[in-house]
């Protein structure tokens, strides 16, 4: 089987724009049915509608990991217990799910060297550390941009936590300590904040497009 880089960079362009919280129900519904394939669509549309937190403001649950998790289904054609299982009763997995699915078709890596190198289109980046470099949060490259040498990815979980767009960010390696540790990627504008700090989150592991695609047995071109 082969997969065109093409393939992968239409399908996740095709996704932006989706919302769970668009005014159209007809974008409600394509966003919930993305993310929830095998879960009632009452259930996906609720779930993502959000909810009233103590503080009397709505809050969202995060969907970048879902994102991916559709991406993987969707491109790849990858079904496992964790991508056809109901999500309702599996809620808070998405980000697990994507590292386990990665390191089970022999495609994730954490190796600092690997991690170093611009990603390919395609691979799916875990930033964040959950602590000095960040809240985690995963994106999938589309694209880059030739002006400022930025990766374009498109990812879930942005603005309210549930509407899925591009973004763009650059890869760095910091000199200061304790930034220096890894690579980051930062806002491509402002890559550094006033005290020296990155600009953004730690890239803390991927899930290998190429790696990905000779597992399964498929030419990427």
């Amino acid at each position: 089987m082969v997969i065109t880089i093409q393939d992968i960079q239409d399908t996740l362009k095709s996704w932006t724009k989706l919302s769970g919280v668009d005014a159209d129900a007809s974008i409600r519904e394509a966003h919930a049915k993305l993310l929830f394939p095998n879960d009632k669509l009452s259930w996906a549309l609720s779930y993502l509608s959000g909810w009233t937190g103590a503080n009397g403001k709505k809050k969202f649950a995060s969907t970048c990991a879902l994102v991916t998790r559709a991406y993987l289904r969707s491109v790849w054609g990858l079904h496992t217990k964790e991508l056809d299982l109901p999500y309702e009763h599996r809620v808070g997995m998405a980000f697990s799910d994507v590292k386990i699915i990665g390191q089970a078709y022999d495609a994730w890596t954490s190796d600092k060297d690997e991690l170093s190198a611009v990603p390919d289109i395609g691979d799916s980046v875990e930033i964040g550390d959950d602590a000095g470099g960040g809240i985690y949060h995963v994106l999938n490259v589309m694209d880059y941009n030739s002006a400022n040498g930025a990766i374009i990815s498109v990812d879930g979980g942005q603005v309210e936590g549930v509407h899925i767009t591009t973004r763009e960010r650059l890869l760095i390696a910091p000199s200061k300590k304790p930034f220096d540790k890894g690579v980051w990627l930062v806002d491509p504008n402002t890559p550094y904040r006033a005290d020296g700090s990155p600009n953004g989150r730690i890239v803390s592991g991927k899930i290998s497009a190429k790696k990905l695609a000779t597992k399964l047995g498929f030419v990427l071109i």
